[in-house]
């Protein structure tokens, strides 16, 4: 298995913290979120299977000692265009796929690594990260829904209109097959203009079947300074 960081895109809703770095390069907790991504990733994965995607201020990135995949039309996709860049190796091994604007516990890698692929992560504790992020968390929150026997997925993406139709909430964090990313490759939509979200739920309408991981750690999604004021 190897890895895929998302790191091409600004945050421009952070505002002024990203005009001089990378999104990811925020600083959560004392630490910048991408250097609590490679702390909690290398302790289960070896440095040449770590990928991360660049885009945005990339040259911010050449220190790194880990393979840069360069998304040169960072401004105009989406990140599954992002991801698209990673073609070659999503299409030879199976792969853990990772946002960069995440927080979260060294955890949730081992159990990702452990699990049958293609998989994604839930955060069994959605309500309470989301009631300290927003006075309406149906705001924000998407529809999660899955078996509750099989633990497939079953409904994934767009925004709720109410709790009863969610189980869970994306976590940033998933696997693939060369067999699934096959199918998202050849669906019929722009995939450089998609959402994580909405090309999962055409892969389960497809008949994809995809695991749903249980995660109920410390995770935190910067995305806006009051999520920072937040922490």
């Amino acid at each position: 298995m190897k890895v895929i960081i998302l790191a091409a895109g600004r945050g421009s809703r952070l505002g002024k913290l990203t005009e001089d770095y990378p999104k990811c390069f925020t600083v959560y907790r004392g630490k910048s979120l991408i250097s609590w991504i490679l702390e909690s990733v290398t302790q289960y994965f070896d440095l040449k299977d770590i990928n991360i995607v660049v885009g945005y201020r990339s040259m911010d990135f050449a220190s790194f000692r880990i393979n840069l995949i360069h998304n040169n039309d960072w401004e105009q996709t989406n990140i599954m265009g992002s991801l698209n860049t990673a073609d070659k190796i999503l299409s030879e091994t199976n792969c853990l796929v990772i946002y960069s604007d995440i927080f979260f516990e060294a955890n949730a890698i081992r159990i990702m690594k452990e699990s049958p692929s293609p998989a994604v992560l839930s955060l069994s504790n959605w309500m309470n990260i989301w009631g300290k992020r927003f006075s309406n968390p149906l705001d924000d929150l998407e529809n999660f829904e899955y078996d509750y026997d099989s633990l497939l997925l079953t409904r994934i993406g767009n925004r709720a209109a109410s709790a009863g139709s969610i189980n869970g909430q994306f976590a940033g964090i998933f696997t693939l097959t060369p067999q699934l990313w096959q199918t998202i490759k050849s669906g019929n939509y722009d995939l450089s203009s998609m959402d994580t979200t909405s090309v999962l739920q055409e892969a389960v309408l497809n008949g994809a079947k995809i695991s749903v991981i249980k995660y109920s750690g410390h995770w935190a999604e910067i995305d806006t300074l009051s999520d920072l004021e937040n922490q």
